[in-house]
């Protein structure tokens, strides 16, 4: 079985505290140049969403009413029934694709607070140990001619993801 030396994560949620209702995971294990190995949608069941002290924003509700989808895919990998079922399905992922020397990144640092506070809710561990994550926003200031791939702003964590890793692999790959 191949591990990664990358994992990409995005998330959609229904907030902006750590604590805000996830509604999508898009989970991209890859290589070393940043060569996806698998692809994950995880669709959190909306009657999920107010579930386990999760919260909601009426600014981020009223931004969701203004985008073209909605924050349920119709196209998902895997649907959750419950959010300890994500967090045995983020555990089951890393378990097969992680190792100690795997990166794992995400645009900004919000994605793994939530999750982290999920895991937390659970008194269940992160599947990644604290010295794994990368935020691609502090990788972008660092790197002055970074090459950004345009995001037809889907807001789906997959297609997200898709396109973090797109940009990971222009400017990050070995050459």
């Amino acid at each position: 079985m191949k591990t990664a030396k990358h994992i990409i994560i995005d998330i959609e949620t229904l907030g902006r505290r750590n604590d805000a209702a996830i509604t999508q995971v898009g989970i991209i294990p890859t290589d070393e140049n940043f060569n996806a190995l698998d692809q994950y949608l995880i669709q959190v069941d909306s009657n999920v969403w107010n579930t386990c002290n999760r919260t909601f924003t009426g600014e981020t509700l009223l931004w969701w009413m203004k985008q073209t989808n909605t924050p349920v895919s119709n196209f998902p990998t895997q649907i959750v029934n419950s959010y300890k079922d994500l967090v045995e399905k983020l555990n089951y992922i890393f378990k097969r694709y992680n190792t100690e020397n795997s990166i794992v990144w995400t645009k900004g640092t919000m994605d793994l607070f939530c999750l982290k506070d999920l895991c937390e809710y659970f008194n269940i561990d992160t599947p990644w140990k604290f010295w794994q994550p990368r935020d691609i926003r502090t990788a972008k200031e660092i790197i002055k001619d970074w090459k950004t791939i345009e995001n037809n702003n889907s807001h789906n964590a997959l297609n997200d993801a898709l396109t973090e890793l797109e940009e990971l692999k222009i400017n990050l790959s070995k050459k």
